[in-house]
C-alpha cells in the first residue's frame, strides 16, 4: 500500500530516537476511525510523550498530517510498513 510520496513526508523511522509510550493499532479502521482514536490515545498520554499509530486506512497519512498541524502534536514520522502505515506522534499540550 502506496500513497505519492510527493505530496506527504514519508521516510524510514530509522533516524527517529523517539520510542513510544503506546501503540494504537488502528489497521482495517477506515476514515475518521483513526484520526478520531489518536485524538482520545493522545490525551491520555503524559506531557511529552510519543504514540505509535498503526494504520491500513490510505487517508491516514494526509489525515495525522492534518491533524498535527491543527492541534500542534509534532509528526515524528510516517513511513510505509508492509501491512499499512506507521506514524508516531508526541503529545505537546
Amino acid at each position: 500500500m502506496t500513497i505519492p510520496t510527493d505530496k506527504y513526508k514519508i521516510a524510514p523511522m530509522t533516524n527517529s530516537p523517539a520510542v513510544a509510550a503506546r501503540t494504537l493499532d488502528c489497521r482495517e479502521t477506515f476514515c475518521p476511525g483513526p484520526v478520531v482514536e489518536v485524538s482520545k490515545a493522545i490525551r491520555a498520554l503524559g506531557l511529552h510523550e510519543v504514540l505509535e499509530v498503526l494504520a491500513t486506512d490510505p487517508g491516514f497519512v494526509p489525515d495525522i498530517h492534518a491533524f498535527s498541524k491543527r492541534t500542534g502534536h509534532p509528526l515524528l514520522a510516517v513511513e510505509n510498513v508492509e501491512d499499512g502505515f506507521r506514524a508516531l506522534i508526541r503529545r505537546a499540550h
